[in-house]
């Protein structure tokens, strides 16, 4: 892991230097300090409202989505043969989930499209 970090620094001190000296403040985050970024990621009724917003998106499909997503998981632990994958496939797509939703937890809008 350290060979890892230590090769991935360099990109990450790039990568900081280019959103700090190149690229121009964005609506979302521009007026905000760390205090409101941080009271959204923190406000219970607003993880409650993105939670019960995708289970909701999610219900409309009637279980479709859900057949799909078993179908990826199927496909991806039966390409590899071994029952670990299973676990991971369905470990990425819901860590994926989770970065949506933890990423629109930190934005000022709600969820159809409104400020806060």
């Amino acid at each position: 892991m350290g060979f890892f970090l230590g090769g991935a620094l360099f990109w990450v001190l790039v990568t900081l230097y280019y959103k700090q000296a190149f690229t121009p403040p964005n609506d979302l985050f521009a007026e905000r300090t760390i205090t409101d970024v941080l009271a959204n990621l923190i406000s219970l009724p607003r993880w409650s409202a993105i939670s019960g917003r995708v289970i909701s998106e999610i219900s409309q499909y009637d279980g479709r989505i859900a057949v799909i997503l078993a179908f990826v998981a199927l496909a991806i632990g039966f390409t590899k043969g071994k029952r670990i994958f299973l676990a991971a496939g369905w470990l990425v797509l819901g860590l994926v989930l989770l970065q949506y939703m933890g990423i629109f937890a930190l934005t000022p809008m709600t969820w159809p499209g409104t400020w806060m």
